[in-house]
């Protein structure tokens, strides 16, 4: 693992603009992947992190077509 693919909990937090307690919380519930190299070391993959950003996304809604 090194720095530019992998980041700690507060650089993962920063880079998708949530808090450390809900990163905690999304690593626990399993929505975002995690390894815990030490009992004080958690390093999160920027991949996992993009892909978990690209399922928050937000589709519009589309207008049903007009009858004529």
């Amino acid at each position: 693992m090194n720095r530019e693919t992998h980041l700690n909990l507060t650089e993962a937090s920063k880079y998708v603009g949530v808090s450390v307690p809900l990163m905690r919380e999304l690593i626990a519930s399993g929505e975002i992947r995690a390894f815990r190299l030490s009992p004080k070391t958690i390093r999160i993959a920027r991949e996992d992190l993009d892909t978990w950003l690209a399922s928050c996304e937000i589709k519009p809604k589309t207008e049903p077509a007009q009858a004529a």
